[in-house]
C-alpha cells in the first residue's frame, strides 16, 4: 500500500458536489485502471464529493485500502457489494469506527442505481444486508426508492 499523505481539503468556499461517481476503477482492475486509490480520493476530497464507488472488476483486493484511505479522510463509511443466493446484491457495511452497520439506505440505493444502469439488475431489485433483505425501486431516471 502506498505511503499515505495528509489529504487536502477542498479549497474554501467550495460547495459541496452533488455528484458521485459510481463506477470507478482503481489499479486493481488491472485492464481497466491505472488509477492510485489515494490519487481517486485526494481528487474526491479537493471537490469537495461527498462520496466515491470503487467498482473493481474481478476482485476486491482494493476495498481493504480504500477501507483505510476513508477513514484517513474521515468518511462516514465503507461499502461494499458482492453476489448474493438470497438477492440481486449483497451489501456489506462499515461505519467510521470499524464496525459492522447493519444497512445503509442510501447505500442500497445506489447499488440499486449502479445495477440497474450497467444491465445487473431491473427496475426492481433486492439487496441482501446485515437487517434482511430490501427492495429497491426505480422511480424515475435519477429517483431510487
Amino acid at each position: 500500500m502506498a505511503d499515505y499523505h495528509v489529504f487536502e481539503a477542498a479549497p474554501e468556499g467550495t460547495p459541496p458536489a452533488n455528484f458521485v461517481h459510481l463506477h470507478v476503477h482503481s489499479d486493481y482492475s488491472l485492464l481497466d485502471s491505472c488509477a492510485k486509490l489515494d490519487d481517486l480520493v485526494a481528487k474526491a476530497k479537493r471537490l469537495n464529493m461527498p462520496a466515491l464507488a470503487l467498482t473493481d472488476h474481478g476482485n476486491m483486493f482494493g476495498a481493504l485500502n480504500f477501507e483505510k484511505l476513508c477513514a484517513i479522510t474521515g468518511a462516514d463509511g465503507f461499502m461494499a457489494v458482492d453476489d448474493s443466493d438470497q438477492a440481486d446484491f449483497r451489501l456489506h457495511f462499515y461505519n467510521s469506527d470499524g464496525s459492522r452497520g447493519e444497512m445503509c439506505g442510501n447505500g442500497a440505493r445506489c447499488i440499486c442505481r449502479y445495477g440497474y444502469e450497467n444491465g445487473l439488475a431491473g427496475e426492481v431489485q433486492t439487496v441482501e444486508t446485515t437487517a434482511g433483505i430490501v427492495t429497491g425501486r426505480r422511480v424515475t431516471e435519477r429517483l431510487y426508492r
